[in-house]
């Protein structure tokens, strides 16, 4: 188990100097507080943490793809994410706001 200090101290101030494109970086967290979880009928959800990467053009999101194959670039990321992050079951979706 992990907690929002680790990654909020450290990591998101490493992703944002490693891709400084990233017009917004946001990370929620699941609340686990009984009423409110009730409330959604009580389903427990397989994951902590949604992270949300906003990028300004198409291009900016393909630079990130592009850094991020270079294991020079990725190998800090991957190496601190290992201090919280089950990457076997990391799903990322690529999403657009309609309007």
């Amino acid at each position: 188990d992990w907690s929002s200090d680790v990654c909020s101290s450290d990591l998101v101030p490493l992703v944002l100097r490693t891709i400084p494109y990233i017009a917004d970086y946001k990370r929620k967290y699941v609340v686990r507080d009984g009423a409110r979880s009730a409330a959604h009928g009580g389903a427990e959800v397989a994951f902590d943490a949604i992270t949300e990467m906003k990028f300004a053009s198409r291009d900016d999101y393909d630079r990130m793809l592009a850094a991020l194959a270079d294991p020079t670039v990725a190998a800090p990321l991957i190496e601190d994410e290992k201090n919280f992050l089950d990457r076997d079951a990391l799903v990322v979706s690529v999403m657009e706001e309609a309007g």
